[in-house]
Order: C-alpha cells, then structure tokens, then sequence
C-alpha cells in the first residue's frame, strides 16, 4: 500500500497536463467490460482481471492467461476513497468523468492504465494538441519571417514570442480590433477587419485603406496575395484589388460587380495566383474567366482550399465536406462519407496542403484528418475531439494554418491550438525477450546451451511490447558469427536456421518503433554445437599431413617413372588414340550388358521348354530390330512401336520385378506413314524399368503414348515408380560401375534435331518424361 500511494502521490505533479484517454473494452476483443485488476511486468505486458479470468494484453490483443507472473502480482488495493479521488483528478472534463475506478498501474512507459467498473481499460495519454490562450477566440493565422501572426475575435493582433503569444505592438489602431483575415508577403503584413477595412503593416510603416479609400467596404471576409498586389473580399461580397507602395496606396474594383451577378462567399487562389471564386447563388452557371474560374453549383460554401493547384475541397454548413478536380470538364463533386466524420454535425473550417496526402477538417466534433491514396481519394481518417485534448467549443476551428516548418495551427473559439508531432510523445524502444527455442520444431529448455553435432536444427521466437504503438514495431536478428550484419527491419517474430555447422553462436534479436533510427534493449541467446569428429582440428591437421607425405612421395615416385618410360609413352600415343576411336565406334552398336545378360540368363534356364524357344525368337527378333534400325537415319512410326513394344516384353521376361505396361498410338493418322528418328523412347523406358520399379512396393505401371501435334510428334512415358529423388539417392548408394550415358545423349540428339525434352515428378508418384520431335509424313 504504501508503495502504491508513494507512485500516485509523485505522478500528481503531471495533471497540470492536458490528457487524453483511448479505451479498451469488449470491442478491442476484452472478455468483459468490468476489469477489477490490472498489473503490468517489466516486458510491457500488462494483465487485467474481469469476472471471466485473468488475460494479458500485448498492444494488439487480449488473450487468456492462468495468472500474471508472481514477480507483479498485488493484493494490495487502494480505497474507494483514493479512487474516487484520482478519478475527480483525472477523469475530469472527460467522456469518462462518472466512471468508477477500480484499480490503477503505469506500464513501462510512464502511461497510467485504469480499470473501470464498466468501461473496460482506460489508457491515460497525453494531449496531441497545446492550447495558447489569447484571452479569447481566434479567427486567422499567419505566417510572415517565421513569425506567427494570430487575429483575434476582438483582441487585436497577437504574435508568437518565445513560444508564446503576445500583443503585436503595431500601436493603439489596432488594440481591440475583430480580426477577420491575415496575409503576408516579404514587404507588408496585411489585416482584414470587421468594420476597420485593410491595414498594411511593414517594418517602420502602418497603413489604413478605408472605404473612403475605395473599397467597396470597410468589412473585409477575406484577404489574398496576386500578382499584382492584394486581392479583398468584403462580408457582402463584392471583389476590390489593392495595391500598396511606398507612401500611396491605389484601390480597383473587380468587374465582376458590374454584371448582375450573385455575391461571391469564398475564394482562393493557386500557386499561380490564379482566382478560384464561390458564388452565393449555387444554381447560376458562371463560365471561366481570366482571373482564375468561377464555381457554381455547388451547396452552400463555409470555407475552400486547394491541393496540387486543381484538386478543391471545401466545407459547408450542414451538407459535409465535398471535393472536385477543377481540371475536368465538367467538374464533378464528391463528398466524403460521414462515416469517416465521426457523426460531425457542423463543418467549418479546411485545410488541403499542396503536396501533403492528407487534408484538414474542422467540425463541431473537433478536427478531422483525411489521408488521401495516390490519386488524391479519402481512405481513412483520424479524429481528435475532447479525448486527445483538442477544445471542442462551437461549430469548430474557424482557420486551419499550416506553417513552413510543416506544423499545423487551428484558430479556435478557445485561442491557438497547435497540433504536436509523434515524436514528442515518442518513448523508448521496447525490450525484446526470447520466447521459445526450437529443436527440429521442438520446445526446448531455455538452460540448454549445449548440442550434438546432429542437433543443428535450431529455430528463435522473439516479442517485444509497445502498448502505446505496437503497429509500429519492427525486429531485426543475426546469428553470430554466421551473420555478421543484421538483418532487415521485419514484422516477423520467428527465425530458423538448418544444417548449422559446428562451432559457437549468439544469437540476437531486437525491437524498433520508430522505424529503425533507435533500438531497445536485445535478447540474446549464447550456443555451442559440437564438432564432429572427423572435424575436429587436430584431426584434420594430422590427416593434412599425412596426406601431404603420401602425396610427396607418390609424386616424387611417378615423377621418376614417367621419366623412364616418357620415350615409350611417345611412341604409345598414336596406337591409344587410334584404338580409342575404334572402341568408340564400337560402343554405338552395343546394347546395354545388364539388358543382355539378364536376357540370355534368363532364356538359358528355358531351353527345353517351348517358352524359351518363343522368347529367344522374340530376342532375334528385337536384336535384329535393333541393329536394323540403328542404321537408319528415320524409320517409322509402326518400326518403332513394334521395336519397343518387342524390348518391353522382353524386359517383363528379364526384369526381377514384375509391371505391366501400354502404348497409346495415334488413331487418326496411319503410323506407316508418320517417320521419325530411331531409338529415342527405349532409354527412357529402360532408365524407368531399371531404376523406377526397382524396390517398388507397388504395382508397377508404364505408360507410353504417341500423340501428332501437325508435323510434331509429343512422346509422354510416363511410370508409377520411385521417382527421380529416391533412385538418383539409391544410383549414388551404390558401388562404382556402369554409368548410363544414353539418356544424355539421346537428350542430345533431340536437341540438335530441333526437338525438346522435360522431365518432372509425376502425380502422385513416379516420373514423367515429356519428348516433342519433328516427324514427316511419307505421302
């Protein structure tokens, strides 16, 4: 208790400040309304008890826990008393200000978290906005020299000194003035009064341009810089351009009053200084004039601003907030969903910045911020009322202004308002923890630092907590010394890593909420897998050296040799080479050995038996086939069927392994007259039968088909085997031997013909070979 006192009394000093509070109930996904506890550990956790349970809450979502952990756990509760107290302090002025407080703790940032008897959680924040008093409403802003001129409802002209405002100090003209428009350029500051007309302030000079002076009134509404000089609207909305020199001033009315026109409510001008003009009559059509263009049709008009110079948006008394582009034709008007407003009833004052994908509104609910996509359309808004400290006092800001520093004021009926950065609530980065380590997708102990040399499948979960801006964290890891740069900033929480090497690591993660500029405190993991023993460094030095030794004297000995017999080598050389050619030519007529002898191996133990005379006729048979065809630079369609259908039965007879096969020809063309290159689907059909069917716990299927595609034949052998992962590991198991080169070369030949080749894993086993090859038709 008298700690929990001790942390209330200290945090006193901070309600001089404007807060606000972002509440979290069933609709942020809490189990129920009425929290009786909340507590938070040192990760940024924080736990609340309702009636369902306990739950813990990470920034983003509720989720159920047993308990928190003991290291925050507190049965010691302040009185109704102190709770009614703090709830009198801090919930004064707010939509919560009759809500019961039950409990209260500050995370680890500093923000206070209160448990309520019926509205949740309520997260104190502190203000977005400061409030400079004036001693009364605001109605302009301006900016002239990096000064900030403020207009007053009454008060006279203010300026910001030090950070805060201050009479002006023109002289007694304009103490008590009402205000109604403030512009600068580099010579004047310009004022539009209500009953005073125009003053035009320089450094040593002030200036009065009156009705007697010409303008069409002494109530100005609204004040613009041109080309040529200053541009005035009065309240009855007539136009008057005036310009101001040294010691004279001249006044010249638009001749747009010369014409039965409407009056005109609102303008605003480009970054051309071109005029964009609003007439009080919405149904009179108006066409383009020189000055700029006239806008008509639309309702009601309170206040205009223009982005990226055609892009108008503007607020009106009762009707929203519309926008259009002045560069269609012709021009069509949008208006923004009130979903977006926040049930705003009143709009007033707009603010579009020129390049800024956002835009400003003002509305009796407070002030509204539209981001615009790429194409200048609303996709979501913000809004910031009483709850983030922004004064919410009539119909709302009657100016909104935006400096060229980038910040954003608002003229309101309770002074200055200026809107403050993230940054300045920015706290520090978060702590990230480890929360699980993995092995082979197990949970392991987080003590074991310790693994085999097999053990080096090693998987990181990592979390940090932000309660204030958990959308906004961002992690990066590293294993050292594998990764000696961390990674990129991701969203991702988990990393694996597979087929570590010995050695030893650390691994590392932190967290970022401000895009990466500062990092909070890591979590770090310290490992050591184990060498393998035929890694291990002494090993390896006294194989080296062995090897070199053996090495040494084997070169030194062949060295001797092939010295000796260099000069019978020579003369070797020629016979070699020309036996090799030889050999060669020879290994293009023979048939696979292992085909051959499994063959006659096979008929051998049929001699005596009728069967053996059929397949040793059906052997001459294939063999002649063979050896036929092999000489033949094309043979045809009907030839090569019954070659490989011959080779299939022959390979049913030989093969240890029974499988049944087919062969699907084309039915439309007749295959005597269909010729195309010999011997092509035979390796592919042995390379399947050898190495596909080979240890199949299946039975075994082989499916050849033939299909013309006009003057192309596609050739699909197809087969229910292994696959291509499994035999290639088996071909690799085994002893050296007998490579087969013949699905190499007859790739080869498919290539140079102007043919193609695929191969892939069959569904859901086996392989499939794909041929495509240019045939001809012999008619």
């Amino acid at each position: 208790m008298i700690l929990r006192m001790l942390a209330f009394f200290l945090s006193v000093g901070l309600a001089a400040q404007d807060y606000g509070y972002r509440q979290y109930s069933t609709a942020a996904g809490l189990p129920d309304a009425r929290v009786e506890r909340v507590v938070t550990d040192s990760l940024g956790y924080l736990y609340a008890r309702t009636p369902l349970g306990w739950v813990r809450f990470d920034g983003l979502q509720f989720s159920d826990v047993d308990l928190p952990p003991a290291y925050v756990r507190d049965d010691v509760w302040l009185s109704e008393g102190e709770m009614d107290h703090i709830r009198q302090r801090y919930l004064r002025d707010t939509p919560y200000a009759d809500t019961e407080i039950l409990d209260l703790t500050d995370d680890v940032h500093g923000y206070r978290w209160l448990a309520t008897s019926d509205r949740g959680l309520l997260r104190q924040l502190p203000s977005s906005f400061v409030t400079y008093s004036v001693g009364g409403g605001v109605s302009t802003i301006t900016q002239q020299d990096g000064t900030l001129y403020i207009g007053t409802e009454g008060r006279g002209l203010y300026r910001m000194v030090d950070g805060s405002p201050q009479p002006a100090g023109q002289g007694a003209e304009l103490e008590g003035l009402r205000i109604t428009s403030l512009v600068a350029d580099t010579s004047f500051l310009y004022v539009g009064t209500a009953g005073r007309g125009v003053y035009a302030l320089g450094r040593d000079t002030l200036f009065q341009v009156r009705q007697r002076d010409g303008l069409p009134s002494n109530w100005v509404r609204k004040l613009l810089l041109n080309h040529s000089g200053l541009t005035v609207l009065t309240i009855a909305g007539d136009l008057a351009y005036v310009t101001v020199g040294d010691t004279t001033t001249q006044v010249s009315l638009d001749a747009l009053g010369t014409k039965d026109l409407p009056s005109i409510v609102d303008m605003v001008s480009d970054s051309s200084h071109r005029l964009i003009i609003q007439l009080a009559d919405g149904e009179r059509q108006v066409e383009s004039r020189t000055i700029g263009t006239l806008v008509s049709g639309l309702p009601a008009v309170r206040q205009m601003s223009l982005r990226r110079g055609t892009q108008l948006w503007y607020t009106t008394d009762d009707r929203g907030i519309f926008y259009t582009d002045l560069g269609a034709k012709p021009f069509r008007y949008a208006r923004i969903d009130d979903r977006l407003l926040a049930g705003a009833e009143q709009y007033s004052a707009v603010l579009a910045r020129e390049e800024q994908r956002e835009v400003w509104v003002g509305t009796d609910q407070g002030v509204s911020r539209l981001y615009l996509d790429q194409n200048g359309q609303p996709l979501y808004a913000r809004q910031y009322g009483a709850a983030e400290g922004f004064p919410v006092r009539g119909d709302g800001p009657t100016v909104i202004f935006a400096d060229d520093r980038g910040g954003v004021w608002f003229a309101t009926e309770s002074g200055l308002v200026r809107l403050t950065n993230d940054e300045d609530n920015y706290r520090t980065p978060p702590v990230t923890s480890l929360e699980a380590v993995t092995l082979f997708y197990d949970t392991i102990a987080p003590n074991r630092v310790t693994f085999r040399a097999r053990e080096n499948h090693l998987g990181f979960r990592f979390r940090a907590v932000d309660l204030t801006h958990p959308e906004k964290i961002r992690y990066r890891y590293r294993l050292s010394p594998l990764e000696p740069e961390w990674s990129p900033a991701t969203t991702e929480t988990s990393v694996r890593y597979a087929g570590l090497p010995g050695g030893r690591y650390t691994f590392t993660a932190s967290a970022s909420t401000d895009g990466g500029n500062t990092w909070g405190r890591p979590a770090s993991y310290r490992f050591t897998i184990e060498v393998p023993l035929l890694l291990q460094p002494w090993l390896l030095i006294t194989g080296v050296a062995l090897i070199s030794v053996l090495l040494t004297g084997a070169f030194y000995g062949y060295n001797r040799r092939m010295l000796r017999r260099q000069a019978v080598v020579r003369s070797d050389w020629e016979k070699q080479n020309q036996l090799l050619k030889l050999e060669q030519q020879a290994r293009q007529l023979q048939m696979n050995p292992h085909f051959i002898f499994n063959a006659l191996n096979g008929i051998r133990g049929l001699v005596d038996r009728r069967e053996a005379r059929d397949q040793l006729s059906r052997f001459a048979t294939l063999m002649r086939g063979i050896l036929h065809n092999s000489r033949q630079e094309r043979i045809t369609l009907a030839e090569e069927i019954a070659t490989l259908e011959n080779y299939l039965r022959m390979e049913q007879f030989c093969h240890p392994h029974p499988f049944t096969y087919s062969i699907d020809i084309p039915g439309s063309v007749n295959s005597e007259e269909v010729s195309l290159p010999p011997m092509l689907v035979q390796p592919f059909a042995e390379n399947a039968i050898l190495h596909g069917f080979s240890g199949l716990d299946r039975p075994a299927e082989l499916h050849i088909a033939f299909e013309l595609v006009g003057r192309r034949c596609r050739i699909s052998i197809r087969d229910n085997g292994v696959g291509r992962a499994i035999a290639g590991q088996r071909q690799a198991d085994r002893q050296p031997g007998h490579q087969s080169v013949a699905v190499g070369v007859t790739q080869e030949r498919i290539s140079a013909m102007g043919g193609s080749m695929t191969i892939q894993d069959g569904e859901p086993h086996g392989t499939v070979v794909t041929l495509e090859i240019p045939v001809s038709y012999e008619w």
